[in-house]
């Protein structure tokens, strides 16, 4: 499953056919701060940013989870954004254009566990402003990405095992809606292996 000629469209739309590639969707380094326009003040800087988050949202939802956490970052300020905001999301364009021919591909060769969803989860240790830390994780059957989530933690945690520890239970909380899912089609599943890097959550679950 491929979106290639989606982004094509994106990048004549908003003017970004001749821009110069990027390697990464977002530089982790550079938190985005909120702005300090004032409504009539973002409404005259004429920016199409909401169109153009709501666009890439489409793409992560459908083929694109390697934008997921940039999208997550940027959808953050679609009430009040500037041009730091706006050079952020064209950033986004500029690694798509660079990568636009990377697609889904389910992979049916018949090897053993194929039809086995196996997953991953991590967590990024209070990096927000307000100090809550983020949830990332993604679900793999037919050696294929089936989900893919980056999404801020509802409490503020104390510790790398127990931000690490929340992001396994999201993912373990929508693993389960899976397993039924794939049951019914035809697919049951035995023990998931769940994959996490840190040994102190490992313990705890």
């Amino acid at each position: 499953m491929s979106q290639q000629g989606y982004v094509k469209v994106l990048l004549d739309k908003f003017n970004m056919v001749d821009c110069n590639p990027v390697s990464t969707p977002e530089v982790i380094s550079q938190v985005l701060k909120q702005s300090k326009l004032n409504p009539s003040e973002v409404k005259a800087l004429n920016l199409p940013y909401r169109e153009l988050v709501g666009s890439l949202q489409y793409l992560v939802t459908c083929t694109r989870p390697d934008i997921a956490n940039a999208v997550r970052n940027l959808s953050k300020h679609l009430s009040c954004y500037d041009e730091s905001h706006w050079k952020q999301a064209k950033r986004v364009l500029r690694y798509l254009k660079g990568t636009k021919s990377l697609c889904l591909k389910i992979d049916c060769t018949g090897q053993v566990g194929a039809f086995q969803v196996e997953a991953y989860c991590d967590a990024d240790f209070a990096n927000s402003l307000d100090r809550r830390s983020i949830s990332g994780f993604l679900d793999m059957f037919l050696s294929c990405c089936l989900s893919a989530r980056s999404r801020k933690q509802t409490m503020v945690t104390l510790s790398t095992a127990e931000a690490e520890y929340i992001a396994l239970c999201d993912l373990v909380k929508e693993l389960l809606w899976y397993i039924e899912l794939l049951e019914e089609l035809g697919f049951p599943q035995r023990s998931i292996v769940v994959h996490c890097d840190n040994q102190s959550a490992i313990a705890i679950a």
